[in-house]
Order: structure tokens, then C-alpha cells, then sequence
């Protein structure tokens, strides 16, 4: 801004700028239309002694005031905004509270809380089947577009003060709120909650969080998940992604997996191992007993790396049984909370495919099932989907309720939920959890407390299973509180053979 103002005989102070940037919500093409009017009006003006010309705040106010300008924001505001209606929601929401309570124009509302009113405010769009992650991952985008600023890594506000006026008075705000109510969901689908295909199979990863794993800068992530997602093929899918960063997008992309023998001090090590003008993906493998000094320690790394050293990036991968470790480690939430907004850890679930993913992956395989079909049986998780596989043809042709119930039984091939059985707690807290939500009352919210009272439980440990159960996929949050997956459903509800328990 400064430049072509000063070769043009024109000085602009400090608070000058950041009044346009302010106005502009730092977009680039709206920061331009503010400079090309601003110059254009200071060119009328008449008179006065030669440059420098200082270029004062009323020379910035009296151009912010045309409609040229207002009608030309808020079509920029507003194209980013129907990118995604659900960018659209959450804007509102915040723009909407930080009306009422002007302080959340500087701490932000709570992540959590912005999730249940958007739930509320359009279940369509926000349904429990909506994962953490991807809610996150949609904040971040909305951050990267300049809708929404990150606060500490948990809250968000409007970018800035600026975005409400856009948007339009309170009464303007609510009435756009409550069109959300009846919305069907989103008709186009999210292409990076989508996988690529690896051997003709959808990763395990989305595209999203490969997004999180490589893109440039240096960061910490949690990959967590269980059999039934298929979590072993954690180091297929790092492979491929880091392959395909490499000759797609010409990214230079190296991935390391840590050895045993497993320790802190070995893992340290690892971690100075770099590579020139190359992106390091550091992959601990579940089978390392990582826990939270571990984390911190890959923290520690990346928020002391030089801005122009090559980029470090650490990825934990957690089966079961190390997820459970994760979540019950005491010091896991202030880890979370360390990174701060710059250098956050990022939890990341491996769940179940997508309908889309389904869709796309039926259309090319041998069973001649269509995609419903598959995902109603298998709830889109890709351990039941190679059971289905291995299935006899006739045997296929079942109702899918019916191959649901024997897709979650063991059989030969072993117990689909072996993996969670043996952790402490798990099949009482997801039974209890289970027949909460069957009994719900109609205004009821299913919480750590209410599966406790039900069940007996100590509520501490009921709350750690549930945040287990949501980091691994399991289980997700609704309007009416936690929702646990409808294929664990069915397999905690058949009784484990006494040779297979």
C-alpha cells in the first residue's frame, strides 16, 4: 500500500493503513478497491502545497462511506462466504454473540460451544455424524479466508469488528440465523473429506488431514483410530500421501518412521536428522510407548525451528490401546493448549469412509452391490467392508440389517471390537452409553454424567472413555450429546464367543 502511494507523492501514516486493512478484512482485492478510490479522490482535491502529501484519516473515512466501496466489500465478503454455507453459519453465530457480548470480539467463543449452537441452529449441516476434526479443519479454513482469527487454539472471533457491520444489523444477523433451521445439508459434498485411492482402495486418511500432515510449515499431529477403520494401514497411507505431494504438487516431501528401540532420548535424536530444503514428516508408530513427553517434546522442536530451515513436521499414530494411553495421561489437555494457535497439536480420527468414498469405491469393485447398500451394512468402516468382501456371493444378497448384525459378529477371522475389549472400561461405558441414548427423554442431553448415573460408573473415568471413543471415531456429538456409532452398537450388544473372548 505504502509504495505506489510514496511514487505518487503520497504519504500514508500507520493508523492510515490500518484503518483500510481493518475495513478490508486483509483481502487483497478488497484492499485494492479501497486504494484505487482513495487515490482517485485524493487526486480532486484542489490546492494545498506540494508532496509529500500527507493522506489524513478523513481523506480514509470519506472514501470507506461510498457505496462504491461498501457494495464492493461486501460482495467480497459475501463470495467467500457462499463458498460453503456452513462458513456462512458460523459467521453469523459469531457475528451474532459478539453483538450481544463485545468481549468475544476479543476472546472468542469456545470451540466446543460454537459447535452445539451450530448444531442447534442448522442440524442438516451439522449433524453428530459431522466429525471433531472436520469441524476444527472447517475453523481453520475459515481462519486461512480471513472469516474468523484463532484466539488461543479453542475460541474463535470475527477477524475483525468490521465483519458485523458487513454482515448487516443484529435484527438482519437472527433473521438469516433462523433461515437455517429447515436447510437440507449441503447439496455438494466436501472434497477434502474425501480419500484418495490407494491400489484401488480409499486411504485411510482424508484429504484434509493429509493437508495437515504435509502442507508447508512445520507442526504436530495425532492420528487416532481402531481396527474397525483400519488403522494398521497407517503407514500405507503416510506413504502414499508423501508420494503423492512429491509428484503431483512437486512438494519435497520426505517421510521417516521411527525405529525400536523405542525412547525419548532416541526420538530426540530422530528429530535433529534433516534434510536440506526438504519437509520431514517424523512418523512415531503406535508401537513406540509415546505419551505426552513425547508430544512436548516434538512441540518443543518445532516452535524453536528457524523460519528458514526446512520444515518439521511429527506425526503420532495411536491404535486402540495407545489412544486409550493418550487420553488417559494427565497432562494430554495441557499439551493441547501449549501450542497455542501458531504451533497447535491437531488430533486427527481415522473413521469410516465417507458416502461419497463409498460411492466411489462401490462403482469400481467386483461384489455388484451398490454403494447404499455397502454403507448401510458396513457403516462405511473398512475392516466390516472387507468382511462383506470375503462374503459368499449369495451370502451378499441378505438385507442389510441382517449383514450389518453379521458383519459385527466374530467369526473366523476374529472379533471385530478385539481391540477395544481389553481396555479398562470401554464395553460398560459404550453399553451404558448405548441404552442412555435408547431411553433418552426428549429434552435429554446423553453427558459423561448421565451414562455415570445410569450405570454406576465413576463419571471421571466414564468422561475419559467417551473422550476416547470420540478421538477414535466411535462415538460423535449431537444436539442431543454423545451418539456411539451404530456398527460398535451391534457388536457390544452380541455376546463374544467363549473361544473368541
Amino acid at each position: 500500500m505504502r509504495w505506489p502511494f510514496a511514487a505518487l507523492g503520497y504519504r500514508l501514516d500507520e493508523a492510515v493503513v490500518s484503518r483500510i486493512l481493518a475495513f478490508a478484512n486483509y483481502y487483497p482485492s478488497l484492499i485494492q478497491v479501497v486504494c484505487q478510490r482513495l487515490l482517485r479522490s485524493l487526486r480532486q482535491q484542489s490546492g494545498g502545497s506540494g508532496p509529500p502529501w500527507t493522506v489524513r484519516m478523513e481523506d480514509v473515512e470519506r472514501v470507506l462511506e461510498t457505496p462504491e466501496v461498501r457494495t464492493a466489500a461486501f460482495e467480497r465478503f459475501r463470495i467467500t462466504l457462499e463458498l460453503d454455507p456452513r462458513y456462512n453459519l458460523l459467521t453469523l453465530l459469531v457475528a451474532n454473540f459478539s453483538m450481544d457480548e463485545p468481549e468475544l470480539l476479543a476472546s472468542g467463543m469456545d470451540r466446543g460451544m460454537l459447535r452445539s449452537f451450530a448444531a442447534d441452529a442448522w442440524p442438516a449441516g451439522f449433524p453428530p455424524s459431522f466429525a471433531d476434526d472436520a469441524f476444527e479443519a472447517l475453523l481453520d479454513e475459515m481462519v486461512g479466508l480471513g472469516l474468523l482469527r484463532a484466539v488461543d487454539g479453542t475460541h474463535y472471533a470475527l477477524r475483525s469488528a468490521n465483519l458485523a457491520h458487513l454482515i448487516g444489523s443484529l435484527g438482519e444477523i437472527r433473521r438469516q440465523l433462523d433461515g437455517f433451521a429447515g436447510r437440507p445439508a449441503p447439496s455438494s459434498s466436501d472434497p477434502l473429506e474425501m480419500r484418495r485411492m490407494i491400489g484401488g482402495r480409499p486411504s485411510l486418511l482424508t484429504a484434509r488431514q493429509e493437508g495437515h500432515l504435509l502442507t508447508p510449515g512445520s507442526g504436530v499431529a495425532i492420528l487416532a483410530g481402531t481396527a474397525l477403520s483400519g488403522i494398521e494401514n497407517w503407514r500405507l497411507a503416510v506413504d502414499s500421501a508423501c508420494s503423492f505431494a512429491r509428484d503431483r504438487h512437486g512438494l519435497k516431501v520426505a517421510g521417516r518412521v521411527l525405529g525400536g528401540p523405542f525412547d525419548l532420548e532416541r526420538f530426540r535424536r530422530a528429530l535433529l536428522s534433516r534434510q536440506a530444503a526438504t519437509t520431514v514428516l517424523h512418523v512415531v508408530p503406535p508401537a513406540a510407548p509415546w505419551d505426552a513427553a513425547w508430544v512436548e517434546e516434538a512441540l518443543s522442536r518445532v516452535r524453536s525451528a528457524a523460519k528458514d530451515a526446512p520444515s518439521l513436521r511429527i506425526l503420532f499414530v495411536a491404535d486402540a490401546a495407545r489412544a486409550w494411553h493418550w487420553v488417559a495421561d494427565p497432562r494430554r489437555a495441557a499439551v493441547l493448549e501449549e501450542g497455542g494457535p501458531t504451533h497447535r497439536v491437531v488430533e486427527l480420527t481415522a473413521g469410516a469412509w465417507s458416502a461419497d468414498d463409498v460411492s466411489l469405491w462401490a462403482d469400481g469393485n467386483a461384489m455388484g452391490l451398490p454403494g447404499g447398500t455397502i454403507l448401510s451394512a458396513t457403516g462405511g468402516w473398512d475392516h466390516l467392508i472387507q468382511r462383506l468382501e470375503r462374503l459368499p456371493a449369495a451370502e451378499r444378497t441378505a438385507a442389510p440389517k441382517d449383514l450389518a448384525e453379521r458383519l459385527m459378529a466374530s467369526g473366523p477371522d476374529g472379533d471385530p471390537l478385539a481391540d477395544l475389549r481389553t481396555l479398562p472400561g470401554v464395553v460398560p461405558t459404550l453399553t451404558a452409553l448405548a441404552d442412555c441414548e435408547a431411553g433418552r427423554l426428549d429434552d435429554e442431553i446423553v453427558d459423561a454424567a448421565v451414562v455415570s448415573a445410569y450405570s454406576g460408573l465413576d463419571e471421571m473415568e466414564v468422561a475419559q472413555t467417551l473422550a476416547w471413543a470420540e478421538l477414535t471415531g466411535l462415538v460423535t456429538r449431537g444436539p442431543h450429546g454423545f451418539v456411539l456409532a451404530r456398527e460398535p452398537r451391534l457388536g457390544l450388544a452380541t455376546p463374544v464367543p467363549a473361544d473368541a473372548a
